[in-house]
């Protein structure tokens, strides 16, 4: 009897020990959750974009834990798995590993301060009204077409940093020139002038001249 009371009392120690207050944001509930897009009735956000094998994330995860616990019931605090979420890392433009933005009314700000717990409550706590942080509007969702674009621009201005740094031979270059070359081709095959091909016509057939009986 005493062994099951003991398994009890470890269950529940494991169930408090893994309880997080911390939601889990995706394609199928981010809109719904936060709608970010329309502004806010469902109060601001702080987001983590994170990849479960960033070293970075991983570290700053405890602060994260204690930051999301701390402003319940002041500020939603949740966490989005970019290396799944694709769609969702490019319509905030994720470059890197861990990224939080904070969503405010239809507002998204970029926090670019120390990962410890303190500096994210204050920053969610309105520091990031400070003028040091830039606001833009939070970018609309994105098909898979807009996917396609926000790629080619992030490889774009990727691009542009390494031609000026000397490197003419990069993935980011060859992404930006090749969609080019291939619309250059077409171009080219659009107009080029084809001859008709000829039409070859079967030549009349002759009857035989019916002989007359004699």
């Amino acid at each position: 009897m005493k062994s099951v009371y003991i398994t009890i009392l470890l269950l529940v120690f494991v169930a408090f020990a893994s309880a997080t207050d911390i939601i889990t944001l995706d394609s199928s509930n981010f809109e719904k959750l936060t709608q970010a897009a329309s502004g806010a009735t469902t109060g601001d956000w702080l987001i983590k974009f994170y990849a479960p094998w960033c070293g970075h994330c991983k570290a700053m995860q405890p602060a994260f834990e204690e930051t999301a616990t701390a402003l319940k019931g002041e500020v939603n605090v949740a966490e989005v798995d970019a290396s799944v979420e694709r769609q969702l890392g490019s319509r905030f433009e994720i470059r890197g590993f861990p990224t939080l933005v904070f969503l405010s009314q239809g507002k998204v700000v970029k926090y670019k301060g120390p990962r410890t717990a303190d500096a994210l409550m204050e920053f969610s706590r309105g520091g990031w009204k400070d003028p040091h942080y830039e606001q833009e509007n939070v970018p609309a969702e994105m098909g898979y077409f807009g996917e396609l674009s926000a790629v080619f621009k992030q490889s774009y201005k990727a691009a542009l940093k390494d031609f000026s740094a000397g490197n003419y031979f990069t993935i980011n270059i060859l992404t930006c020139v090749m969609p080019l070359m291939f619309l250059g081709f077409a171009m080219l095959l659009a107009f080029i002038p084809v001859d008709e091909e000829p039409v070859h016509r079967r030549p009349p057939v002759k009857r035989a001249k019916e002989t007359k009986g004699e």
